[in-house]
């Protein structure tokens, strides 16, 4: 019996809801000082030996009001993920994180904070893995976020997002909205071609 219920009480923790609950718990929490001081990207301290700073900073949130904003994308990540993913799925998240810090770190930022950056890479990340919503509805999901990053960066016409830079009191990093939407399609590209060779694999022992 204490097994058993050792194995479901672990199970229950590693659910896609519970993960994404705690996660963003621990943005809300380094949301306030000394955490998000300790956890934010600054290119200067990153340079002087800091180096887990440009994967941490997407943990750090400028305030209460900049956590509240992410959230979005934690619910939306739940509407569409499975109740449990796959070592490889979780790896396909893991690539997204470890691009974008990447790419951070090679940026010409000189501070960043917030969740942002990575949800756009994890959101089509997670539309593509949902089996919850057929494909065109995926794919539409997919081209407007896409469009609502390349258009931030200038790259179509834009959106307006004044609104969001007044309620969190500071600038958006776009940048780091393109490095995640960057990551996610090629943590897609990653898995689709990992599930492309295990169905050949499987046709071929059959």
């Amino acid at each position: 019996m204490p097994i058993s219920f050792s194995k479901t009480f672990f199970q229950s923790l590693l659910t896609t809801k519970s993960i994404l609950i705690l996660l963003s718990l621990l943005c809300l929490i380094s949301s306030f000082k000394p955490f998000n001081l300790l956890l934010a990207y600054q290119q200067v301290d990153f340079i002087g030996g800091q180096y887990w700073r440009p994967l941490t900073g997407w943990i750090a949130q400028l305030n209460v009001q900049h956590w509240f904003l992410n959230q979005w994308g934690l619910i939306i990540m739940i509407m569409l993920l499975p109740k449990t993913l796959s070592m490889i799925q979780v790896a396909g998240f893991v690539v997204i994180w470890l691009v974008s810090s990447s790419l951070l770190a090679i940026s010409d930022y000189s501070n960043y904070v917030g969740l942002s950056g990575l949800l756009y890479g994890w959101l089509i990340y997670s539309a593509f893995l949902s089996p919850y919503y057929k494909p065109w509805v995926k794919s539409v999901f997919t081209v407007v976020l896409s469009y609502k990053v390349l258009s931030e960066n200038g790259w179509l016409p834009q959106f307006e997002s004044e609104w969001v830079s007044q309620f969190i009191g500071a600038n958006i990093a776009y940048k780091s909205h393109l490095w995640g939407l960057i990551a996610g399609y090629i943590a897609i590209a990653l898995v689709w071609i990992h599930l492309l060779l295990q169905s050949k694999r499987v046709h071929r022992d059959q």
